[in-house]
């Protein structure tokens, strides 16, 4: 719990500097080398290990909206749509990294890796306390920047064990209402290798 605790004031902190600086994040005059999957993914603003060190890392993407709607399709699947969403995806890894900054939706969806499919925690903070948390596979995004709504595919993850959402699973619910308000959507990367 305190885990997640953190992990709240983090996104709070995010959205209220990219808030502040007209929703739009700056890059450090110089950065270090990233591998040409990640720099195209991320643009670290702050990183607190030793230079030339490299090792696995799990980055998490945050989205935000006003409100959604989950609903359900014919073959198992169901269409997650976060409407009037923040327009940048927030993102951040733990220590030692600290890697933390923001991005517009476009370029998120446009170069986040999609296969395999990622693992995502969708909370609303405004329902019931037994239908306010899922383990989601998502796939298929889209976002109309227009309307400002972001859309996946969505699957129930029903059995999940990885750890990296694990402070999300003693929360988990049985399923979510079919429209809500306000919304947070935690997208898990995977492990990814950091190289500088």
């Amino acid at each position: 719990m305190e885990k997640f605790s953190y992990l709240i004031l983090i996104i709070a902190l995010l959205i209220s500097g990219a808030a502040i600086a007209g929703c739009t994040t700056t890059a450090p005059a110089s950065t270090t080398a990233q591998p040409t999957a990640i720099s195209a993914m991320i643009t670290p603003v702050t990183t607190n290990t030793a230079a030339n060190q490299s090792g696995p890392i799990s980055i998490f993407y945050v989205q935000t909206a006003e409100k959604g709607t989950f609903i359900p399709g014919t073959d198992g699947t169901y269409t997650l749509t976060l409407i009037k969403a923040v327009p940048h995806t927030f993102y951040f890894s733990d220590r030692p990294d600290r890697i933390a900054g923001s991005q517009s939706n476009d370029k998120f969806i446009s170069t986040f890796n999609w296969s395999p499919a990622p693992n995502a925690a969708i909370t609303l903070p405004q329902a019931k306390y037994t239908e306010d948390t899922l383990i989601l596979e998502l796939a298929n995004p889209r976002y109309n920047a227009s309307s400002g709504d972001l859309i996946y595919t969505a699957t129930i993850v029903k059995d999940y064990k990885k750890s990296t959402l694990s402070d999300f699973v003693h929360n988990v619910d049985a399923g979510i209402p079919q429209t809500f308000d306000r919304v947070t959507l935690f997208i898990d990367s995977g492990e990814l290798r950091l190289v500088r």
